[in-house]
């Protein structure tokens, strides 16, 4: 279904077929996006593990990756080319390795979820530059804006 459709559907729903609409299209366009945007927060409707909101590098002693805004969840996080790093929240790192955050450079096996809004932080920092491929789960990258549009989100989840 596409952005037209939906607007059409939700004109047919509310009524709203006169020539003086009680909401403007940029209203209902607002309203599609929103739900849309609902529906990935709340079901984990988008996996992702190829866009540019899975991609992040890590430099000579770094320890912080900056999330994309849309990422809501990291479900895995792997050093390019290498192994995946195991989750692990900060209170368990705290009883398990004393002063983790000061850690000298090696290669990151563990990663943070916890650490700090919008970002992760991997233990060890990296001693080599590093690239990071991760699987998020994430709300949509472009908001719909054309006729023509479609939820990002698979059709199964979309009105018939």
């Amino acid at each position: 279904m596409n952005l037209r459709q939906m607007i059409d559907q939700f004109r047919a729903d509310t009524r709203d077929q006169q020539s003086k609409y009680m909401w403007t299209d940029d209203e209902i366009i607002g309203y599609a996006n929103e739900a849309v945007d609902e529906a990935c927060r709340r079901a984990y409707l988008l996996v992702d593990s190829s866009s540019v909101a899975s991609d992040a590098s890590l430099g000579v002693g770094e320890s912080e990756i900056e999330l994309h805004d849309s990422v809501i969840y990291v479900r895995r996080i792997r050093i390019s080319g290498a192994h995946s790093l195991k989750p692990c929240v900060s209170r368990e790192m705290d009883e398990r390795v004393p002063g983790w955050e000061d850690s000298l450079a090696s290669t990151p096996m563990i990663f943070v979820p916890d650490w700090e809004t919008n970002k992760i932080k991997v233990w060890p920092p990296a001693a080599t530059a590093v690239d990071i491929k991760m699987t998020v789960i994430r709300t949509p990258l472009n908001e719909m804006s054309e006729d023509e549009d479609e939820p990002e989100i698979a059709g199964r989840y979309h009105r018939e």
